[in-house]
């Protein structure tokens, strides 16, 4: 049976989210934003003895999925079907769990070894830039729009200040040249995402450079650093910098 959440359970979310890597998104905003705001909103399956066996989030109309072996397949398989929310993300197993048919699969790695760290990478920077530049080199990523910026904006800096993410920049000139986002974090994992630098200085080292030092700082606190490749070239670069794959993420994307 599936119920929506309230915050008495939110240590039972927490827990339960434990069980996937891409958990980690459903921990990180159940962490900042609890599960009674707007923000929010998180369902959960039992079973007959009472042990959650599922649970979906939905966050401004992108979900999450994780399903255990025990899961009640078929009210999963409809209760998502029958929604409207836009996109949905699951890792594998959860989706072969509930019998549904993915869009999209993605590669899902981890970085086991510590990470190096490098003196031109920096914390913070000019947010809009780097939010422009990420939507420049990632097509889809966000809109470029005023108010999907102030949306980005708002979220980062609240989960920032719950100490749920960070960015990292290195600079030419005074603007951004790369950068990273952590999309997702919790008290164990960290979810590295948005990596992207200018056309002029592809080649030169500085995706590594951004993402071994966001990893660096992320070990240093105990976190698993986590990176979802979005294609073969992003599978080759992780591999190349020294990143394991770890799983399978597959989506669904409402139409």
């Amino acid at each position: 049976m599936l119920k929506l959440a309230d915050d008495s359970l939110l240590d039972d979310v927490l827990r339960f989210s434990q069980a996937e890597p891409i958990g980690v998104r459903l921990a990180c905003l159940a962490s900042a934003y609890g599960l009674e705001g707007r923000m929010l909103s998180v369902w959960l399956q039992y079973d007959d003895s009472g042990r959650i066996t599922a649970a979906f989030a939905s966050y401004c109309s992108d979900c999450v999925l994780i399903a255990s072996p025990g899961a009640d397949a078929c009210e999963l398989a409809l209760f998502v079907n029958s929604s409207s929310f836009r996109s949905l993300c699951a890792s594998k197993k959860s989706f072969a769990l509930c019998g549904l048919e993915p869009d999209d699969e993605k590669k899902l790695f981890c970085l086991e070894n510590n990470a190096e760290s490098f003196d031109d990478v920096k914390n913070e920077g000019d947010i809009r830039k780097m939010f422009e530049l990420v939507c420049k080199s990632i097509p889809g990523s966000f809109e470029q729009t005023e108010r999907a910026y102030l949306e980005f904006l708002s979220d980062y800096t609240y989960r920032k200040n719950r100490g749920l993410a960070r960015l990292k920049v290195i600079e030419r000139d005074d603007d951004p040249a790369a950068v990273c986002f952590t999309a997702a974090e919790d008290g164990h994992r960290a979810l590295i995402s948005a990596v992207a630098a200018k056309q002029d200085v592809r080649g030169m080292g500085f995706g590594k450079k951004i993402v071994l030092s966001m990893a660096a700082e992320l070990q240093h606190e105990a976190k698993q650093p986590l990176v979802i490749a979005l294609n073969k070239s992003a599978e080759g670069f992780y591999e190349h910098i020294g990143f394991k794959e770890c799983g399978r993420i597959c989506y669904i994307y409402k139409r």
